[in-house]
């Protein structure tokens, strides 16, 4: 029996590579920078997660950001294919044999999750000069996996596709509403021309909705005149996790959030606060409060 296996196993992984070859043959070549391929460039950027803080701009990134840049608007067509990767009935047998076996391991791309985000981040490196994508990344704000990447990216082009992500957070479906809001959130200062709109987001119906447009409101850090009174009044939210969002978001504005101290250190008398919970309005009432004046010597 352990032989049948491992007879199917080897026949499977041959079969794979062989489509897989004929696949990454039939593939038209890639622009490149010094001696390196977009997508050995892009493959260069740390993983990243959904609703995970931008990367810092170490070295490799600015390299990174140098070679994206000098490609230019060649890069558009290769990772836009990248936002729409979803995993064929090809890639799907390759992964499962890479992982039911060790003998060969058949090279494949990034899973598909992955793929988007990093196509989010190159787009987000190259800012205006993915202009020309407009068009077809509004394309991809359908409410699908590709509506974040989407969204982020057109944030990070700039004013010029600013018109398109305003009507997309007041569509009908509360998928592209909330996705929409991340994905600007995702730019942080770039999307502080989505603030007002975020705050009248604060009262959708939809409470994931809510929480994404808090969430944006604590990456994107502007208008703190408006934007605190309103995070204040969402920590009355019946949604424990869209009020949870809304006491991080505060602390994100550091001292610029002093408005909110009391609703805060209101909060932590609650008897039967979970110990989480509780850390989070810590930390929030410590990033908001100003720092001690310096003692006298």
């Amino acid at each position: 029996m352990k032989t049948t296996t491992n007879v199917w196993l080897g026949a499977s992984a041959l079969l794979a590579f062989v489509v897989a070859l004929v696949c990454l043959r039939s593939k038209p070549a890639e622009p490149s920078y010094q001696g390196k391929s977009l997508s050995e460039w892009v493959g260069r950027i740390p993983q990243i997660t959904f609703l995970e803080f931008n990367l810092v701009p170490d070295s490799n990134m600015v390299q990174v950001a140098e070679a994206l840049r000098a490609i230019g608007t060649n890069a558009l067509p290769e990772l836009l294919v990248m936002l729409d990767v979803d995993d064929s009935i090809v890639h799907k047998l390759i992964r499962a044999i890479n992982r039911r076996q060790h003998y060969v391991k058949i090279p494949i791309g990034p899973e598909p999750d992955e793929s988007r985000l990093l196509a989010m981040e190159a787009f987000t490196l190259l800012g205006a000069i993915a202009k020309p994508a407009i068009p077809q990344l509004v394309a991809r704000l359908d409410g699908s996996d590709k509506t974040y990447p989407a969204a982020a990216a057109l944030a990070s082009i700039g004013p010029d596709a600013h018109p398109q992500l305003l009507q997309a957070l007041r569509h009908t479906n509360s998928a592209i509403r909330g996705k929409v809001a991340a994905g600007i959130g995702w730019s942080e200062p770039k999307g502080a021309f989505a603030v007002p709109s975020l705050i009248s987001m604060l009262e959708d119906q939809d409470k994931t909705v809510r929480m994404l447009a808090v969430w944006a409101l604590g990456r994107i850090k502007s208008d703190p005149e408006k934007t605190i009174p309103a995070l204040i009044k969402v920590l009355a939210d019946p949604d424990t996790e869209v009020a949870w969002r809304a006491i991080y978001s505060l602390g994100q504005f550091g001292t610029n959030a002093a408005p909110a101290l009391p609703a805060l250190q209101q909060l932590q008398t609650r008897p039967n606060l979970i110990s989480i919970l509780k850390s989070v309005i810590e930390s929030a009432i410590k990033q908001i409060s100003p720092p001690p004046p310096p003692a006298r010597l």
